[in-house]
């Protein structure tokens, strides 16, 4: 095929790339998402941008031999045909993954303010006589499943993924369907002290209800909308139902207690995300101490300069900052170090097991004094039993979240309740 023929249009390719796969030799079918895109476009214009777009045309197609056909699915994916020859499968992976590399490493070097990634889904057609849309469907799966990864950009093809990727389907339209019909509730969980049993806060949580008026647990919605990057459309929104909410309580006169809610690794990367959060807020009019944003130390994975910067943005407009899930992972010290945040909030798995051994409750005791000596508030969440409790207390911790004084209730439930 001439080289002028290798980048065709998106219905070329499916007609063309169905009858071209006949004659390669063995198949490997990418797609390339360029991430990142849309804020490049607006730190340093389109022109720019459509040069990039250029560039990644002739990167992996025009000037590559092994690539015998391409097109733009979208403006910024890429998907092309491949043949491998007789080229061992992992050596061509790696020659992919090379590609890749240089393509970000030129561009980046290039237009450092806004670092773009690529995301590459890899799928070795086993049946030249598939049907090209189903290929693509494959690759594109691989790709979804390393969607906001950033220390991994390519992934091939596998029973599971696609096993995962048919059961995950179902959650996306769910999910828009909720946004659309606003049947995504809030819920609160109150925070009590443990010397005086006194209310001081609560969190807020999700809920889903679905087209039959059913309850659908964060469980099957939270892991799909993080790999998706659809989780800061819904922090989005339960940040919006929080704000809506505190408003009718200034209006009728209701104390204000402060309400934390999480923020995904994904919010951060989403360009004017916390902006827009602090604008709403101050639109609203509403106390900026009310707020606590919950972050897990998955945040801290990546770009640790700038969002060290946020927070400490955040912290300066009067905005509570929690790390949640401490004990889970394996960088929570470390991360405690470098971050400033004002609450700590333990794991109640890491509870669960400080408290049924010594050695336990005498590392987890201690933990909680040189909390204390730092001025970190120090809450444990998952508490259900009034022995769970008094070992909490005995710790030197005194706030608790759990089910041994409620549940996360529906909104109104909580107000009639606590209000």
């Amino acid at each position: 095929m001439n080289e002028d023929h290798k980048f065709v249009s998106l219905k070329d390719f499916r007609i063309m790339g169905q009858q071209l796969m006949a004659s390669m030799n063995k198949v490997i079918f990418i797609t390339i998402n360029l991430k990142n895109f849309k804020y490049f476009n607006q730190t340093y214009g389109f022109s720019a941008g459509d040069e990039i777009l250029e560039h990644m045309k002739e990167h992996f197609c025009l000037q590559s031999k092994s690539c015998k056909l391409a097109t733009f699915t979208y403006i910024d994916h890429l998907a092309g045909l491949i043949e491998e020859d007789d080229i061992d499968a992992d050596d061509k992976l790696e020659y992919i993954k090379n590609t890749g590399m240089r393509f970000v490493d030129e561009i980046n070097e290039k237009y450092p303010l806004a670092k773009v990634h690529l995301n590459c889904g890899v799928y070795f057609v086993e049946d030249k006589t598939e049907d090209i849309e189903d290929i693509h469907d494959k690759a594109r799966y691989a790709r979804k499943s390393i969607n906001d990864t950033y220390n991994n950009f390519i992934a091939v093809y596998t029973d599971e993924i696609g096993k995962r990727a048919v059961e995950e389907a179902g959650v996306i339209p769910l999910f828009e369907y909720a946004l659309e019909n606003n049947t995504i509730e809030l819920y609160l969980q109150p925070k009590f002290t443990i010397d005086t049993q006194k209310l001081v806060g609560a969190e807020a949580l999700s809920r889903i209800v679905d087209m039959n008026g059913n309850i659908v647990p964060p469980g099957v919605y939270i892991p799909v909308l993080e790999k998706s990057g659809l989780i800061s459309e819904l922090d989005k929104r339960m940040i919006e139902l929080l704000i809506q909410r505190m408003k009718e309580w200034k209006k009728k006169g209701k104390k204000f207690m402060t309400v934390s809610i999480n923020l995904s690794r994904v919010d951060f990367n989403v360009p004017g995300f916390i902006e827009d959060i602090d604008k709403k807020i101050e639109e609203a009019d509403l106390p900026k101490s009310a707020f606590e944003f919950e972050l897990t130390e998955t945040v801290f994975c990546e770009n640790l300069k700038e969002i060290i910067e946020k927070i400490n943005d955040m912290r300066a407009k009067g905005y509570k900052i929690s790390m949640d899930d401490f004990g889970s992972g394996f960088n929570s010290l470390y991360v405690l170090g470098m971050v400033p945040i004002d609450i700590i909030k333990f794991d109640r798995g890491f509870v669960l097991n400080s408290l049924t051994n010594k050695k336990g409750f005498a590392i987890m005791s201690s933990l909680v004094n040189t909390f204390n000596s730092t001025d970190f508030d120090i809450i444990c969440e998952g508490v259900e039993t009034r022995e769970e409790e008094q070992l909490v207390k005995e710790t030197g911790c005194n706030v608790i979240q759990g089910y041994l004084h409620d549940k996360p209730l529906p909104i109104r439930e909580f107000e009639n309740k606590y209000l």
